[in-house]
Parts: C-alpha cells; sequence; structure tokens
C-alpha cells in the first residue's frame, strides 16, 4: 500500500470537503480499495489483512507528525450502539462506527479527521468539526 497516495487522499478529502461549502458535511474514502491492490471477488489472504494493518499504522503515523498533534483513539462502539437504537449520531461517526470499533482522529484547523483500520477496508473520513460533538 502506498503512503504517499493515502496522504494525498485524506488532502484530497479535505480540499473536496471544503469546495463543497458544507454540504454533506463529510466525506469518506477506502483507501485500501483506491491502491486497487485486491479484487473484491477474491478471498480475503491474511497477508492483506496485515497490509492494510501496518498501512494505517503508517498512515497514522504519518499525519500525527504533519499536524503537529497526537491523534485521539476513538472508541466507535457507543455510537453504532446508539445509531442501532434509533438515537441521533453523526454522520460521520455513524458510518464509521458500521465499519470500524475504532478510529484515530485529529482536529485541524476546521476539519475533523479520521481513520480507521477496518479490515479488509482502510477508511479516512474528514468532516466540518461542527459535525463532531
Amino acid at each position: 500500500m502506498d503512503l504517499v497516495r493515502h496522504l494525498a487522499a485524506v488532502e484530497a478529502l479535505r480540499a473536496r470537503l471544503d469546495a463543497a461549502g458544507g454540504d454533506p458535511g463529510f466525506h469518506l474514502a477506502d483507501l485500501a480499495a483506491e491502491d486497487g491492490c485486491r479484487d473484491p471477488d477474491e478471498p480475503l489472504l491474511p497477508q492483506w489483512e496485515d497490509d492494510v494493518g501496518a498501512a494505517c499504522e503508517s498512515l497514522v503515523s504519518a499525519l500525527t507528525e504533519r499536524y503537529r498533534t497526537p491523534a485521539v483513539l476513538v472508541d466507535l462502539r457507543p455510537h453504532l450502539e446508539r445509531s442501532a437504537l434509533g438515537e441521533a449520531v453523526a454522520a460521520p461517526l455513524a458510518v464509521l462506527s458500521g465499519h470500524a470499533d475504532e478510529a484515530f482522529t485529529w482536529r485541524v484547523g476546521r476539519h475533523w479527521i479520521a481513520i480507521a483500520d477496518a479490515r479488509p477496508h482502510l477508511l479516512a473520513a474528514v468532516a466540518d468539526t461542527d459535525l463532531i460533538p
């Protein structure tokens, strides 16, 4: 998996959010799928899961260095539970919690950025900070 491509994808999500003028307020991408390394019809191989885990660790380290602030690990399970009960959950948290148990997050300017290891997916989300409690 390509760290440079993943960093560029996160920045593209931020730019897309700025260009959208706040509508819908967040954007999400599966960075592993964008790498095109795996045919979704093929069985998941243990090596692929290892690659996603390593790519997540590398991306979290690179973003922590870039934003000069440590990532905050967010437990997504309560958001999934609230969503299942029909309670209001911020859209980015509702989507991420449907795929992963936790996400690494940063607040950068008016952006909330999240990276989630949702094997076989590596998810990136960028949202307006006013959407996230």
